[in-house]
């Protein structure tokens, strides 16, 4: 503990001390565009002024001659650090790009082995399918999206990832937070109390996947594809689901509070008792979705469908109703008044 308060006092003073060198920089930077701009009023030393060598005698060095003397070696200088840490950078980028490849490969010629030599399949030895999970579980930390990509792509033709109902290496329970899954092809994958926080699953395809329980908080599912996916207690708050296509989704007692599900299609969606509170709604299909006993407490809906929809005994305090559409199909809670709240009926 004493350990990481020094290292962050350390931290606190370095940042510190650059702070106060920019600023100082930039009040040097300031005081002399003030001098060279109003000339007249500059002291003499700076050279900004006019001078009467023929009264006054040969000038000194001024600030302006050292300037001057200084200015091309300080910008060569710039340059060359600049050109510097490019190349470092890109330098850096290529040793990573290499290092991730030959991972790829290495991983892949292991699976390979493990399937020809030790018989990795539904009928292996458990330890060698927990080796392979295992392998796979780094690998896909250590790589990223396009690379993750081929993984997934190579086991679920090779039929080795769990889904809900085959496969060998499994997923499920699995701590990938931050992982890099953005366009995957997760077709049918149990990923059942699986970890995902901040994890980038967007544009990937979820349909009917186990996503029951799952740990999504703040990850980015913008566009993924979740239909028939069944996502009971799976916590989404600060998920961001815009455009995401989640028709016939199960999100029974999931929790979505500040989710943003902008223009989602969730229409025929499960969501009774689902938290929803203060989740942006605005534009989504909600047509044919059963949110008997949803919390929409502050939820914005506006411009949402709402035709044949379910909110009975549904919290809509303070939700925003502006413009949504609703027909007489729609069932809202005792003495709730759609019109009075905003909202539009359409029987068309």
């Amino acid at each position: 503990m004493e350990a990481n308060n020094s290292s962050q006092a350390k931290i606190s003073l370095k940042t510190s001390v650059s702070l106060t060198i920019f600023v100082l920089f930039i009040t040097l930077i300031l005081v002399i565009g003030y001098w060279a701009f109003w000339a007249n009023i500059s002291p003499a030393w700076t050279g900004f002024g006019s001078y009467n060598e023929e009264l006054n005698g040969p000038r000194s060095k001024t600030l302006w001659d050292w300037m001057e003397l200084l200015l091309v070696p300080v910008g060569l200088a710039l340059a060359g650090y600049w050109f510097t840490k490019v190349q470092k950078t890109t330098e850096l980028e290529i040793a990573l790009k290499n290092q991730r490849q030959q991972s790829l490969e290495s991983y892949l010629d292991r699976i390979k082995e493990l399937i020809l030599v030790r018989g990795l399949g539904p009928n292996a030895y458990p330890e060698v399918n927990k080796l392979a999970t295992t392998l796979t579980l780094n690998i896909l930390r250590e790589l990223n999206e396009e690379r993750n990509r081929q993984v997934v792509q190579f086991l679920q033709e090779s039929e080795l990832l769990e889904t809900r109902w085959r496969g060998v290496i499994k997923l499920s329970k699995a701590d990938l937070s931050n992982i890099d899954l953005n366009g995957a092809n997760l077709l049918k994958v149990n990923l059942f109390k699986a970890i995902l926080c901040d994890a980038n699953l967007s544009g990937a395809n979820l349909n009917n996947a186990d996503l029951r329980e799952t740990k999504l908080e703040r990850a980015n599912l913008r566009k993924a594809k979740l239909y028939l996916a069944v996502m009971e207690h799976a916590k989404l708050a600060g998920a961001d689901l815009r455009e995401a296509n989640l028709r016939d989704v199960d999100l029974t007692f999931a929790k979505l509070p500040n989710a943003n599900l902008r223009y989602a299609i969730l229409r025929r969606a499960k969501l009774p008792k689902t938290d929803l509170s203060a989740a942006k709604l605005k534009g989504a299909d909600l047509s044919h979705a059963n949110l008997f006993n949803a919390n929409l407490e502050q939820a914005n809906l506006f411009k949402a469908n709402l035709k044949h929809a379910n909110l009975t005994q549904a919290n809509l305090f303070k939700t925003n109703l502006s413009r949504a559409i609703y027909n007489n199909k729609t069932r809202w809670p005792d003495d709730f008044d759609p019109v009075a709240a905003g909202a539009i009926r359409d029987e068309a």
